[in-house]
């Protein structure tokens, strides 16, 4: 059986903050994605890119009436197509998976039209790896990857750094700030709104689409485990008075859903901050044994609490 071609006509494409209007249609076949890029050093010059399926991470797409992909690649993927483009500056044009800002963690496609045809080729071509996502989100994770304006510190030279970045969207760009004009805190407090929303994407709706099954698997593996040391605490065998009893599956029940939510908060915060990205997400040896130490501490000020409570009741 042949493998199914597909061809489509873009508006607007962007690599990581690297934004422009592409002259060649992308081309998406045999589990490969194909990109005809202007070198960002000399864009007269152009790059082929072939992207293969096993590059990539996950694709999030609207294939609606107003289609919308993004495709979000591994570090050496990003890595290669960063040397390909000759991607040098961080405060440039670049992309990064796991860069802090949004504008450089993908590529976003733009297609003038996706007919239901193309639409099942694109979900036999990806399979797994698509989520498909509302118009809404679409349309959020579009503008929250617009590639964002640079302050310049006045060193750089470089004629590759534009003094304002204009969207092919609409998005006006800011005015030039001379030396003595007060341009500088309204640039700065956009830039912090713009920091600010991407902190808060980061930690909450497209980190989590984004890594649904592993953190679904993370998310029962924390599970288990307050279960396992939690089952020691309900209805013992033997009654020790040093060891916190629990006395009923409402609260055994009650007891498993606060101690998960509380180490699946806090383990894929600090995984987060680590890495940047939930991928690879899982729990490890060290985070069962804080688990259970954290557990026994928390179970052991409840018996402390509750016959301090006992004895003040019965004086």
């Amino acid at each position: 059986m042949m493998a199914e071609k597909l061809s489509l006509s873009c508006k607007s494409l962007r690599i990581g903050s690297y934004e422009f209007s592409p002259k060649f249609k992308i081309g998406i076949t045999g589990g490969k994605v194909r990109l005809m890029v202007p070198s960002v050093k000399d864009q007269t010059k152009l790059v082929t890119l072939d992207i293969e399926t096993t590059d990539i991470i996950r694709v999030l797409a609207n294939l609606g009436d107003k289609p919308l992909i993004f495709l979000l690649l591994k570090a050496d993927a990003c890595k290669n197509i960063r040397e390909a483009l000759k991607m040098k500056k961080k405060k440039h044009y670049f992309l990064d998976v796991k860069s802090r800002k949004e504008c450089q963690k993908r590529i976003c496609l733009v297609p003038n039209f996706i007919s239901p045809e193309n639409a099942q080729v694109l979900r036999s071509t990806f399979d797994n790896l698509l989520q498909e996502i509302d118009l809404d989100m679409a349309q959020q994770i579009y503008e929250l990857s617009e590639p964002k304006l640079e302050l310049s510190n006045g060193n750089d030279s470089s004629p590759e750094k534009p003094e304002t970045t204009v969207s092919l969207n609409g998005v006006k760009p800011l005015p030039k700030m001379e030396k003595n004009e007060n341009y500088l805190e309204p640039k700065l407090d956009a830039l912090a709104i713009r920091n600010q929303m991407e902190d808060q994407l980061n930690k909450n709706e497209l980190q989590k689409l984004i890594y649904k099954k592993e953190i679904k698997k993370f998310n029962f593996a924390i599970a288990e485990i307050v279960k396992k040391y939690l089952s020691r605490y309900y209805k013992p065998r033997k009654m020790d008075p040093k060891i916190y009893k629990i006395t009923s599956r409402a609260e055994y029940s009650n007891l498993a859903k606060l101690f998960s939510h509380k180490f699946r908060e806090e383990i894929s915060k600090q995984y987060f901050e680590k890495h940047f990205s939930f991928q690879g997400i899982k729990t490890s040896k060290g985070d069962e044994m804080d688990i259970k130490i954290q557990m026994e501490i928390n179970l052991q000020n409840r018996l402390k609490l509750a016959k301090t409570e006992f004895v003040g009741y019965s004086v």
